[in-house]
């Protein structure tokens, strides 16, 4: 009997490359942040805050087109930039919490950390993949931004770039939660939605349904070339922020033998001097300066006050190689705590001669005395003066309580920011007896004074020179104990340079 043949299968059709290219990821994208958006595009997580978005924006739509109103246009902006900053500002950034914090719990990190993507391809892949779902909601909701455009009395330009900036904010907040995820300490990572969620929506709320969304639209227009500098610093400064917070997670989870301080450090100050020099060549926007330069202090100071002295011939070699010139950069880029209070040291030195220079001449000052203000003997206003050295003391005696108290704790920056949270508690308290009391408010104040954070009530009366005073003397007390304590870690640090030195001549010889 003959064999029946087959049909021949029907070859397959072809699939044009462009199309098949779409169909996977891109072998260009870093393996973690496929993964990442792998699992994170799966959650329910997602997937709900992706379609509740979808369907009240929808209704919300269908209602405002319903309605017969002449503010119709004005009512689908506000929802729409509601609904959106809730889920990029709120929702997002508190799935950043569990980003790291989930492969320290499950201790796959080792498992990760033998393939051969770093600590920083890592963390930064944890947060792109977040910052990906933001973009597909924000890729969602600008139809129904644009469909306003149909009521009328829209600014188009203006609210789309007011969108855009809602996302950019929720770049760096997500990166600030991501960087907190790699804390071990389950009590800090709870503190975020606590502070996150009360005070988003308070002001979430109060600027769109508030009178400042449409003053937030005269901003966007861009007109005003003061008002645009000052907008675009704050951009700079809030995406500094964003990165360090990253840069200081992948320096929580990376290992000892490297050192994530120099570039941390050195990235801050370059990206300090170039705002600083954008300021100083634009006279209005000078008045900035002293802001941005302790805004900045406050972000290293987060960090390097928390950072335990590792010094590893591996991490000394590289200063040791230049000579002592090589050691005297090191002093300020060594990680640990010991240098960056160095660094924190000259910060404030630097924050006092730009003030000095910032407002002894300009019109800004002139103006503010004219109003009131008292002239201290250094030119600075006492305002000014009371807060460069509050915002310091405030850094540094956490610090000097953490080295003292808590210095064998697993966890300095939970310990530390923890006292940063007390602080501002007991400040309040002190705040509301003083506004509450008949009587003595004054002297209770003064001693409560060496809790960080007091000085500021000291703002608000006319006693700011008992302020500065008093400030400045417990200032001066902690900085001499951790110049004390740093002492030390130099001398351990000098020890080892001395060590690395022989055997790198040892080497040549």
């Amino acid at each position: 009997m003959s064999e029946s043949t087959l049909p021949a299968k029907p070859p397959e059709p072809e699939i044009d490359p462009i199309i098949s290219g779409l169909a996977d990821f891109s072998d260009r994208i870093s393996p973690m942040i496929v993964k990442e958006l792998r699992q994170g595009l799966r959650t329910r997580t997602f997937t709900g805050t992706f379609l509740v978005l979808q369907v009240i924006l929808g209704f919300s739509m269908l209602g405002a087109m319903m309605a017969d109103s002449s503010n119709t246009g004005q009512m689908i902006s506000s929802m729409v930039f509601f609904l959106f900053s809730i889920v990029a500002l709120i929702l997002q950034p508190l799935r950043g919490t569990a980003a790291v914090a989930t492969e320290l719990k499950d201790d796959t990190l080792e498992i990760l950390s033998l393939t051969r993507l770093s600590t920083v391809r890592i963390v930064f892949g944890k947060w792109a993949s977040l910052v990906s779902q933001t973009a597909l909601m924000l890729a969602a909701t600008v139809p129904y931004l644009v469909m306003r455009y149909f009521f009328g009395g829209m600014q188009l330009f203006s609210e789309l770039a007011l969108i855009a900036t809602v996302f950019f904010l929720s770049m760096c907040l997500t990166a600030v939660t991501v960087g907190f995820s790699c804390s071990r300490s389950i009590l800090l990572r709870a503190l975020v939605p606590l502070l996150l969620i009360p005070f988003g929506l308070m002001a979430i709320s109060s600027t769109v349904f508030g009178f400042q969304f449409g003053l937030l639209q005269e901003v966007f227009s861009f007109q005003d070339k003061d008002v645009v500098i000052t907008f675009f610093v704050s951009l700079v400064l809030c995406g500094y922020v964003g990165y360090y917070f990253l840069d200081m997670g992948v320096g929580r989870i990376a290992a000892m033998a490297e050192n994530h301080s120099f570039r941390k450090r050195l990235i801050s100050l370059v990206l300090m001097g170039v705002v600083l020099v954008i300021l100083f060549l634009n006279d209005p926007a000078q008045k900035m300066s002293l802001f941005v330069v302790v805004a900045f202090a406050c972000t290293i100071g987060l960090d390097v006050c928390t950072e335990v002295p590792v010094c590893v011939p591996s991490v000394v070699r590289p200063f040791v190689k230049r000579g002592k010139f090589g050691r005297m950069v090191g002093r300020l880029f060594y990680p640990g705590w010991h240098s960056g209070f160095l660094l924190l040291l000259i910060l404030f030195v630097v924050a006092l001669a730009i003030g000095e220079v910032t407002y002894v001449d300009s019109s800004y000052r002139r103006g503010y005395t004219s109003l009131g203000g008292h002239t201290s003997p250094t030119g600075l206003t006492n305002e000014l003066v009371l807060f460069i050295v509050g915002m310091f003391y405030t850094i540094l005696a956490p610090l000097l309580i953490v080295r003292i108290f808590i210095k064998k704790m697993k966890d300095a920056f939970a310990g530390y920011v923890m006292i940063l949270v007390l602080s501002g508690l007991l400040t309040l308290l002190v705040s509301l007896f003083t506004g509450i009391s008949s009587g003595g408010g004054d002297g209770f104040v003064i001693l409560t004074s060496w809790i960080p954070g007091v000085w500021m009530i000291f703002m608000d009366n006319s006693d700011k020179e008992i302020g500065i005073f008093l400030t400045s003397l417990f200032l001066a007390i902690v900085s001499v104990l951790l110049g004390v304590l740093a002492a030390r870690e130099f001398s351990n640090t000098a020890r080892l340079e001395k060590a690395v030195a022989d055997d790198l001549a040892q080497v040549k010889e």
